[in-house]
């Protein structure tokens, strides 16, 4: 770990960090036994792809799944 302190990097580092933590497609969780597990989401939750997200919103293009 290491101190951004630089604030347009932190704002940046930030934003992507915030997207990441947005992202829940194929996401799990770790079980206090050191398994993981698929997370439940919720009906009105959006299915969220960072990397697709990422990927559109830098290259203009749609990702077809």
């Amino acid at each position: 770990m290491f101190p951004i302190v630089d604030k347009e990097a932190f704002d940046s580092v930030r934003a992507i960090l915030d997207l990441y933590w947005r992202d829940n497609n194929r996401s799990r969780v770790l079980n206090k036994d050191g398994t993981y597990a698929p997370i439940e989401k919720t009906n009105e939750e959006e299915n969220f792809n960072a990397q697709h997200f990422l990927f559109e919103s830098h290259s203009g293009k749609k990702v077809l799944v």
